[in-house]
């Protein structure tokens, strides 16, 4: 019983070792990956930026790698360099990874000001992943602010018709403030009793 024990760890070494000597480069540059991701995630940008670099070395997973020093400059405030690297993934990519770097774009736009560009994007994103509620709301917040763009830039037409029938997007937000704002009211009436002794 001992003997088939130690044959099976001596065969799972064995089959574990020759699996990481043939694809130990791979190995490597996925943990370096992982250790940049948690860096990321400690506020440790620095010691990511530099893990990402390490596997951009070696020219393999590039557009991940992109993608996420992307995200370390972006964390960092340097929207224009964040920019340069996401738009330097080119190529056939995953198609979660068009959807991230889409809704990433268009966050950047939309911090930017530049709100026509992100609904560009925010579109584009939505036509990767449909079901996505996130980038659903965000495109309506930039189709808002591109409606109060476009009304404070030209003199208000009176057209005799409600505020609240007048934009399909603002129509949706008066609906959900008025529902808000109407306080419930219970239909049932409580008649409370007074206990004839109270202890």
């Amino acid at each position: 019983m001992e003997k088939n024990i130690l044959k099976f760890l001596r065969k799972s070494i064995l089959i574990l070792g020759a699996l990481l000597f043939c694809s130990c480069s791979d190995v490597q540059d996925g943990v370096q990956v992982i250790l940049g991701n948690y860096s990321f995630q400690q506020g440790e940008f620095q010691k990511a930026s530099l893990q990402y670099f390490s596997v951009l070395k070696t020219g393999r997973h590039e557009a991940w790698v992109m993608y996420n020093l992307g995200n370390v400059f972006y964390a960092l405030g340097e929207s224009a360099a964040a920019l340069e690297v996401w738009d330097g993934i080119t190529g056939e990519t995953y198609e979660d990874l068009q959807f991230r770097l889409a809704f990433n774009r268009a966050h950047l736009y939309y911090q930017r000001g530049l709100y026509q560009e992100a609904y560009l994007q925010f579109k584009k994103a939505l036509k990767i992943k449909p079901r996505n509620l996130e980038t659903k709301r965000n495109l309506e917040l930039t189709l808002l602010k591109i409606q109060a763009l476009s009304s404070s830039l030209s003199p208000p037409k009176d057209t005799g018709r409600s505020t609240l029938n007048s934009g399909s997007g603002s129509t949706m937000l008066e609906y959900v403030k008025q529902i808000e704002s109407t306080r419930w009211k219970s239909n049932k009436k409580i008649d409370i009793q007074p206990a004839s002794r109270d202890w």
